[in-house]
């Protein structure tokens, strides 16, 4: 395993990541903007839209909350791989922020200083591929996480009860959150 050739792969993940929109995101807010018919809404799409298009440009980040990096690592199952991966990866990152300016948002969780380069959290998963490595960077910025709820309902929980409650933690986060606001919504049904 070529642990300088992956350093090199993850620097370059966290620029692609840091400075352009995926082109599966990019078309669903584009037809999202054309669709839209609320003059404010549409407005804010359009923010949005040029945002990306600046970033993208102008090799800046699209927020200027870089967040916390989730890497995601698919091992293909006849892949030998040690801690040195991890090593490349948390190296990669370090120096994939560093080398492209974005912030430092990572700092101690109770001094609330130092901030630094450091810090992601990585996901491992098999796949089924002999000899496959896929690596995936993906930002995630912590102004959106600081207005997240999450609420286990009893299974006798009515739909009602579950509107209810997305409509008044959209409303609890107000302008507080990360514009341009997007609610983002998991729901976990176990069988």
């Amino acid at each position: 395993m070529n642990t300088k050739r992956i350093k090199s792969a993850v620097e370059r993940a966290v620029q692609q990541a840091s400075f352009s929109l995926r082109q599966d995101v990019h078309r669903l807010l584009r037809r999202a903007y054309l669709q839209e018919h609320n003059k404010k809404a549409k407005k804010a799409l359009g923010w949005i839209l040029e945002n990306a298009k600046v970033a993208q440009s102008q090799k800046l980040a699209l927020c200027q909350d870089t967040g916390l990096p989730i890497v995601f690592i698919e091992i293909g199952r006849d892949t030998k791989f040690s801690s040195s991966l991890l090593k490349a990866v948390k190296q990669g990152v370090e120096d994939g922020y560093r080398k492209n300016y974005l912030r430092a948002s990572s700092v101690d969780p109770f001094k609330r200083t130092n901030p630094s380069y450091r810090g992601l959290i990585h996901h491992i998963d098999f796949s089924p591929k002999p000899d496959e490595l896929t690596i995936t960077v993906f930002p995630k910025g912590f102004g959106s996480e600081n207005k997240s709820q999450l609420k286990m309902f009893n299974p006798t929980a009515s739909r009602d009860e579950i509107e209810e409650f997305i409509v008044e933690a959209a409303k609890h986060a107000g302008a507080e959150s990360c514009p341009h606001f997007v609610v983002g919504l998991g729901i976990r049904r176990f069988l």
